[in-house]
C-alpha cells in the first residue's frame, strides 16, 4: 500500500476557527459566534435563539448541538448560570485559538462543577487542536459516562485514538457514532480512512461510498476513495475520484486538489508504462 499523506481535511472533527478554508456561509458562521459571546455574557435565551440559526450548516451543527444543550442545562436548572458563563468564556478563547486560556477556564469549570459534561467536551475539542490525543481521549471518554448517547463525541474520539494510532479503537468509536447516527457522512468517511489504513479496502470502499451519496461534493471522501482504488489497482476508478475531488474542491489551501493531481500524473504516468511493457512483452512472443 503506498504511503498517502495522513490528514483529516475538512471533517468536521475539529474547531470552528479552521473552518476558514471550507465553505461556510459567513452569516451562519458569525451567528455561531455571536451565541457563544452572548452565552459568555449570561445572556442564555438571547444566545440559544442565535444559536439556533447556525444549525443549518452540517459543519457548524455539532457544535451548535452542543452549545445549545448546555445552555439547557442552565436553564434547567441543572448547572449554574456563572459557572456555565465561564465555561462559555473558554469557548471564546478556543475559537480565538487561545487554546492554554480556554484549557485553563475548563479545568476551573470542571473543579467546581465536575458533572458539566460540556466543559469535559470542550476541554476534550482544544486537546485535540493541541494535538494532546491521550488527553482529549480521557475527556470525550468522561463525557461520554456522562451521555452515551451523543454520535459526536464517540466520533471525536475515534479521530483521537486514530491519531494515537490505535485504529482498531478508532474504527469501534466510528461505528458507534453510525449506530447512534447513521445518517452522517462525517462518519462514514472516518471510518472509510481508518478502514483504508488498516488495509482493509473493500470495506473502506463500502464506507466512502455510503459517504459520497449522502454528501455528493464530500471532498475528503472523494480522495480517499482515489487512494482505495488506486491500492485495488482499479486505476480508471482511481483516476475518476481523483478528478472528482479537483472538480469540487473549493478550499483556499487546494490541499486535496494538490493530492489528487499529483496522483493522477503518477497513474497516468504508470499506465503508459503498463501499456508500453505490455506492447514489448507481446511483440517478444511473436
Amino acid at each position: 500500500m503506498r504511503i498517502k499523506t495522513f490528514v483529516f481535511m475538512a471533517t468536521a472533527l475539529i474547531l470552528l476557527p479552521n473552518y476558514a478554508s471550507m465553505a461556510i456561509a459567513t452569516d451562519l458562521k458569525s451567528e455561531y459566534l455571536r451565541g457563544i459571546d452572548l452565552a459568555s455574557q449570561g445572556k442564555y435565551e438571547e444566545a440559544k435563539n442565535t444559536l439556533e440559526k447556525s444549525l443549518a450548516d452540517e459543519l457548524i451543527k455539532p457544535y451548535a448541538e452542543l452549545e445549545i444543550n448546555a445552555i439547557n442545562d442552565v436553564l434547567n436548572g441543572k448547572v449554574k448560570a456563572d459557572i456555565a458563563a465561564r465555561a462559555f468564556k473558554g469557548k471564546s478563547y478556543a475559537v480565538n485559538k487561545n487554546w492554554n486560556q480556554a484549557i485553563s477556564e475548563y479545568y476551573k469549570v470542571i473543579e467546581f462543577s465536575p458533572s458539566f459534561r460540556y466543559a469535559y467536551v470542550s476541554r476534550g475539542n482544544a486537546y485535540l487542536e493541541t494535538k494532546s490525543y491521550g488527553k482529549a481521549v480521557e475527556d470525550y471518554s468522561e463525557a461520554i459516562k456522562l451521555d452515551p448517547n451523543d454520535a459526536d463525541v464517540f466520533n471525536k474520539r475515534g479521530v483521537s485514538y486514530q491519531w494515537k494510532g490505535n485504529i482498531d479503537k478508532a474504527i469501534k468509536d466510528y461505528s458507534s457514532a453510525i449506530d447512534l447516527n447513521p445518517s452522517s457522512a462525517i462518519y462514514y468517511c472516518n471510518r472509510g480512512r481508518a478502514y483504508y489504513v488498516k488495509g482493509k479496502l473493500e470495506e473502506a470502499l463500502a464506507d466512502l461510498e455510503k459517504a459520497t451519496k449522502m454528501k455528493a461534493n464530500y471532498v475528503d471522501a472523494y480522495l480517499v476513495k482515489g487512494w482505495t482504488y488506486e491500492d485495488l489497482k482499479q486505476n480508471e476508478n482511481a483516476i475518476s475520484a481523483y478528478k472528482k475531488v479537483i472538480e469540487l474542491d473549493t478550499s483556499e489551501n487546494k490541499y486535496a486538489t494538490r493530492e489528487a493531481e499529483g496522483a493522477i500524473k503518477d497513474l497516468e504516468s504508470r499506465i503508459v508504462k503498463e501499456a508500453e511493457k505490455k506492447s514489448d512483452d507481446s511483440k517478444k512472443n511473436k
